[in-house]
């Protein structure tokens, strides 16, 4: 009896090990070398592992990049070339020549103003160039009466000073008119203006109009804005890691984004280094652009020649994605991994710049089985 049961036990015992020897070879290598320690920010392998996710490393490089910048901005206007139009005289609106998105040249008309008091000035200005012509007469008379002594020296200084303040009111009618745009040589009795035309200060296009017909308007008030066609610039916003790469001068490339088909050329002008609360500066450029696209408001992508420079790289399969930033993978002793966080700049040549890559420097990265690593890491590997 006691023979039959230790057949038994030994039985048993011997179909236990066959059942776990099964379960072994049925979760492969991997699973039984399921050791391998992992992290949120590193992941070591098993030799068997190793060779699994064939995984290659390289060094960092030292590389120089012929950088072009890819950047994105609108047409503006700048301050100084919004251009208010105003007149110095007060009137009524008498006619208006242009209306708004019209493209005009300095000098043309713009509207006419008629006001009683321009007829007045005309006739100050006949009456005091006619009262100068009698005073330098009787101031001529006064000094040759002065030279023989019948005349005192008082009625020679009163004929002086009279023709001095004639002429100094003459004068100031003068550029009153002048301001007007009327010539004072040719204001007669027989041609006297009963309304004056406002020009247009500067050539460009008029984007405000704010009178009527038979509006009433004061000296100064703003009748109408025009922006200057040369003061349209293409203002590109760029983040401050790529300023060091911009500067007066560079060629630039810029279309529509809206898809035009026509590529515009230009250069920088200027870099204004205050940077918004987005970490974007200011890029101040000219273009050369055809009357019909100098609209403010229209966005450009563009493409600035940037100066060559030096930096570190790494191929670019080597920079992986994780929650939403970039990182790589640096080789640590006993087969582990090690994730750092990078910030990629250019591509060229299928190699990346990393902006922060002084700290990989003599560091080995992983180029080949980064996301085999990652997907280790967050365990949902082999």
């Amino acid at each position: 009896m006691n023979l039959i049961y230790q057949n038994i036990k030994t039985t048993y015992l011997l179909l236990a090990a066959a059942i776990f020897l099964v379960n072994c070879k049925a979760k492969g290598p991997d699973q039984v070398e399921k050791d391998a320690r992992m992290s949120e920010s590193s992941v070591q392998l098993t030799e068997a592992q190793a060779i699994h996710a064939s995984v290659e490393t390289v060094v960092p490089e030292m590389t120089t990049l012929s950088n072009t910048l890819s950047l994105n901005g609108k047409l503006e206007v700048m301050p100084e070339n919004i251009i208010s139009v105003s007149t110095p005289m007060a009137g009524f609106v008498k006619g208006i020549r242009k209306s708004s998105g019209v493209s005009v040249t300095r000098g043309e008309e713009l509207l006419r103003l008629e006001d009683a008091g321009l007829i007045q000035l005309q006739q100050d200005y006949l009456s005091s160039s006619s009262g100068l012509g009698y005073a330098r007469r009787e101031l001529e008379r006064q000094k040759e009466l002065k030279a023989t002594q019948a005349a005192s020296e008082k009625a020679f200084l009163q004929a002086e000073e009279h023709m001095t303040s004639l002429l100094i009111t003459s004068r100031s009618l003068a550029e009153k008119l002048r301001l007007l745009h009327i010539d004072p040589s040719t204001v007669s009795p027989e041609r006297i203006l009963s309304s004056v035309a406002v020009r247009a200060p500067e050539s460009g296009t008029i984007t405000g109009i704010y009178i009527n017909t038979g509006k009433y308007v004061q000296p100064g008030d703003e009748l109408m804005k025009i922006f200057a066609r040369k003061g349209v610039k293409l203002m590109l916003s760029a983040y401050e890691k790529d300023l060091p790469y911009i500067s007066k001068g560079q060629k630039i490339m810029a279309k529509p984004s809206a898809g035009g088909r026509e590529t515009y050329t230009g250069k920088v002008e200027q870099v204004i280094g205050d940077i918004d609360a987005n970490g974007l500066a200011r890029v101040v450029c000219s273009l050369d652009l055809p009357s019909s696209v100098q609209i403010p408001g229209t966005y450009f992508s563009a493409q600035v020649e940037a100066a060559a420079h030096s930096g570190w790289t790494i191929p670019e399969e080597a920079l992986v994605r994780h929650e939403g930033k970039q990182f790589v993978f640096i080789e640590k002793p006993n087969k582990s991994y090690e994730l750092v966080e990078v910030e990629p700049g250019e591509h060229e040549n299928g190699r990346i710049q990393i902006h922060n890559g002084e700290m990989l420097k003599g560091s080995r990265i992983v180029s080949k089985g980064a996301y085999t690593l990652l997907m280790k890491m967050k365990n949902v590997g082999d």
